[in-house]
């Protein structure tokens, strides 16, 4: 719905954002189909480099790069090709935003969104009117601060407007020719990103040498939040709610080269959570500044263990100590439970960080269950000439196999779907150890939960008003 145009606007009629005077760069994604948006394998990466002034498929680069990329938008899977457009952009000093997610209220709250959740990434929280986390305001580790996201449900201050962000759109008009200049109000993390992109085009405004780097530390340092949940970081909101006045400060005194901030290090990635097969993963210990100390120890602890843990084992690092180590549990010394942990890295000035650590062993047992099934709609889209896959939505049936989901608004079109047992709670299908595969039968052909290239599986039409619907085809599949 349209918003009322209040008197507290300028001139009555306009609205002022975040950072008024800042210049955009308009990035469309994917396509529209009905009143969906679709996106289309690689144009993700292709945007970020783009954006960021790098070599992308377009073979087109902007007059000028951009400061900082807010992506308002993710899923749950992680994908190879995004993470790796979004490490080149970092490196060329850009600072991405992107929003955390919506699912809070939902039973994938607490599981990362991407790209939110890669490292180089400030994932975003949302907060109401009243500086609480949102209750749509998705939960994880990765979660690096809080910024306003809205509540439309609620006019807690009593001026007749639903809590929400407002917001420019182009609606159309009666006769449904054209687009006109309108406001409407929105909630979600989607608005909350854009508010910290905002902020920290502002510090690219005074400062222009902000690196993403920087970015990260000042964050973690709490030097531009303010904490409005547990002391300290929290899932649900990071290091807290972005201040503007803060984040000037702080850009200042970066500019008049007044701060100082102590050598540190960071571990990636923030959680560990090996699901109920895994065995290994691996963490990077990596440097923020110039450090003149070493790594003394990396250490794994878990409550409840009997037996002696191996601490985790280098894979490849430097003298000092930085780098990759491998954290592996043998599951045959542990019973039937879900277990906790720690891995506690200590340097030599006797700095420690801990990343927790979690895994389940499940209870020995003669039914026909499984673990809970992934499920991945995708949709055939053609790109360059070629067929390829596009993820449309993704469910977890937590009942395993034998269970149904049913998708809500499926367009006209060729899908297929893919679905396995993620075993180890990596949001990829089909990993080593994991039942899975496409319907119409096929093998599983790829890992990534995001898009996939080609594929043996076949496909089936959807075409809306038939009598085969989504939910009818699952209950086939697992029946």
């Amino acid at each position: 719905a349209t918003a009322p145009i209040g008197g507290e606007l300028v001139n009555g009629r306009d609205m002022v954002g975040a950072y008024p005077f800042a210049d955009l760069m308009m990035l469309k994604l994917g396509f529209s189909q009905g009143d969906q948006c679709r996106l289309i394998v690689g144009d993700v990466p292709a945007a970020i480099r783009y954006a960021a002034g790098l070599p992308n498929n377009s073979g087109e680069l902007p007059a000028r790069r951009a400061d900082v990329i807010n992506m308002s938008f993710g899923g749950s899977g992680a994908d190879s090709a995004t993470r790796a457009a979004i490490e080149e952009a970092a490196a060329a000093g850009v600072i991405m935003v992107a929003s955390a997610g919506n699912s809070g209220d939902g039973p994938e709250g607490n599981l990362p969104n991407y790209p939110a959740a890669h490292p180089d990434v400030i994932a975003v929280a949302a907060t109401d009117i009243n500086n609480d986390r949102a209750g749509y305001s998705s939960f994880y580790p990765q979660v690096e601060v809080a910024a306003p996201g809205g509540e439309s449900s609620t006019d807690s201050n009593q001026d007749g407007f639903r809590d929400a962000v407002l917001g420019g759109i182009g609606e159309l008009n009666n006769r449904g020719t054209e687009f006109e200049p309108a406001y409407a109000l929105y909630q979600g993390t989607s608005m909350a990103a854009p508010h910290a992109a905002a902020g920290f085009a502002i510090m690219k405004g005074i400062f222009p040498d902000l690196s993403s780097e920087q970015a990260h530390r000042l964050i973690e340092e709490g030097l531009l939040t303010n904490d409005i949940a547990d002391p300290g970081r929290d899932n649900e909101t990071g290091f807290g709610l972005l201040d503007f006045r803060k984040m000037v400060d702080v850009a200042l005194q970066l500019r008049a080269d007044s701060l100082n901030l102590p050598p540190d290090f960071r571990i990636d990635p923030p959680v560990i959570n090996f699901g109920n097969i895994g065995e290994t993963q691996t963490i990077t210990v990596s440097r923020s500044g110039d450090p003149q100390f070493t790594i003394e120890s990396v250490i794994l602890t878990i409550d409840g263990a009997t037996e002696p843990i191996v601490d985790p084992v280098p894979v490849n690092i430097d003298t000092e100590g930085f780098g990759t180590y491998d954290v592996v549990i043998d599951r045959n010394d542990f019973g039937p439970g879900e277990y906790v942990g720690e891995v506690t890295v200590t340097n030599s000035d006797d700095t420690a960080k801990v990343v927790p650590v979690l895994f389940e062993i499940p209870e020995p047992s003669l039914e026909a269950r499984t673990a809970p099934v992934r499920v991945l709609l995708e949709q055939i889209v053609t790109l360059d000439g070629s067929d390829e896959y596009a993820a449309v939505a993704t469910f977890i049936v937590e009942g395993g196999a034998g269970g149904s989901y049913e998708f809500p608004e499926v367009t006209e079109g060729t899908y297929r779907l893919r679905f396995g047992t993620d075993m180890d709670g990596d949001t990829s299908i089909c990993d080593a150890g994991e039942l899975g595969g496409t319907f119409p039968a096929g093998p599983c052909d790829e890992t990534s939960m995001g898009v996939t290239n080609g594929g043996e599986g076949e496909t089936f039409e959807v075409i809306v008003g038939q009598d085969e619907t989504i939910d009818i085809i699952l209950n086939r599949i697992n029946n």
